[in-house]
């Protein structure tokens, strides 16, 4: 039923708590919500790591075996100043670059953020600084942030019938075989017609 998410499946119930997990962090932030799928990410990983009415233990710790840390947990969003690697930097040149937390990479021990300032948009780093209280707890009125979902109606495909192609082929007459051997030549030809035309006339002779 329409409205209704109790009465929905589990799936269902779960894509609803995502989506208003993802309202909640891009109304509270000052991003974009064009980032509204790193949003998606970080509250994927934020439920696998946390205890359910249904199972007692975390989805992390039914597949790795072991408790997660949630030490490192960081507010999704807010302001950093992160410290990023280049072999070329000077001594009086800047440290750390501005930029904003937006979730935590798969295959490394680091967080992702977003630098809007910087031709490389997206950097991961481990050395940052967070400015947690910085821009929370009303500092700037919250936002309104739609994410409903959209139904296209697509028409019906229209299935086109095989059209019927018609090949001429054509039909070879074999020849006909006649006995005894056939001359080759007009010479050998001539000879074979006369040699016939002489018996003809000799079995007419013979019977008059």
């Amino acid at each position: 039923m329409p409205g209704e998410s109790q009465q929905n499946g589990v799936a269902e119930r779960r894509n609803r708590t995502l989506i208003d997990m993802v309202r909640s962090m891009l109304s509270y932030s000052n991003l974009p919500v064009e980032m509204w799928m790193e949003a998606l990410k970080t509250t994927a990983h934020i439920l696998n790591r946390v205890p359910s009415k249904s199972v007692p233990k975390t989805p992390f710790e039914l597949w790795n075996g072991r408790k997660s840390s949630l030490n490192y947990l960081k507010v999704w969003g807010c302001p950093a100043e992160a410290k990023l690697f280049d072999p070329q930097q000077k001594k009086l040149d800047s440290k750390t670059i501005s930029c904003h937390f937006i979730g935590y990479p798969e295959k490394s021990k680091g967080y992702i953020f977003y630098c809007p300032g910087r031709h490389t948009k997206f950097v991961e780093t481990r050395q940052a600084v967070f400015l947690e209280d910085s821009g929370v707890s009303g500092s700037f009125p919250r936002r309104e942030v739609s994410l409903e979902e959209l139904r296209v109606e697509l028409p019906d495909p229209v299935v086109q019938e095989p059209t019927e192609v018609y090949q001429f082929v054509p039909t070879v007459i074999p020849p006909v075989q006649i006995s005894g051997a056939m001359p080759s030549t007009a010479v050998q030809s001539d000879k074979w017609c006369h040699a016939i035309y002489c018996c003809s006339v000799g079995e007419h002779g013979a019977n008059g």
